[in-house]
């Protein structure tokens, strides 16, 4: 199953999965990257329909989760990757904190083809627009009071999508220069 936010582009998107000998693919965004700077090594670039397109990172799913593509959220995977993300002073950053005690730091917020909100209108009331977190979750909006470096020491990082297909990494110890 494909993301069902795309059908329309469902066969476009099978036809790319075979050429490229991959599990599925989906469409990932149109996104409003929420960082100030980004370091992101590239790659040799592929042909994508006309489109080419560097490598920048190697996503780790299983084959339960690409038949899940665009449509699993608050569940974690991991990202090999050489990219160093950084998010200024006084930014103001989405945080998701889980049950466990980690936090997420929204990276990329999700416009989709129809947006259904603008940054701005998301963002007045980020933590009351939830409605999907799971037991002991919660969001919260933060200005950073020091710059922040999303850096995964061991060129794996983790990340999460949220209801709205969000994206975020993995804050804290081994994944960023400190924990908002």
């Amino acid at each position: 199953m494909l993301a069902p936010h795309w059908p329309a582009a469902a066969p476009l998107l099978l036809v790319t999965a075979l050429r490229h000998g991959a599990l599925g693919a989906a469409i990932n965004g149109p996104k409003l990257l929420m960082l100030d700077w980004m370091a992101l090594p590239n790659g040799v670039k592929r042909d994508f329909n006309g489109k080419k397109v560097p490598w920048v990172a190697l996503l780790h799913l299983t084959k339960e989760e690409v038949e899940e593509l665009g449509t699993f959220r608050n569940k974690t995977t991991t990202i090999e990757r050489k990219s160093k993300f950084g998010i200024n002073t006084g930014t103001l950053a989405i945080l998701m904190d889980d049950a466990n005690g980690n936090t997420w730091v929204m990276k990329g917020f999700q416009l989709g083809m129809t947006p259904a909100y603008t940054f701005e209108e998301f963002v007045a009331d980020a933590p009351g627009r939830f409605k999907a977190l799971p037991p002991g979750w919660k969001v919260r909006t933060k200005l950073l009071d020091q710059d922040l470096v999303l850096v995964p020491e061991t060129g794996i990082a983790t990340i999460i999508s949220d209801e709205f297909f969000n994206a975020y990494d993995k804050a804290g110890p081994g994944y960023s220069n400190y924990k908002p």
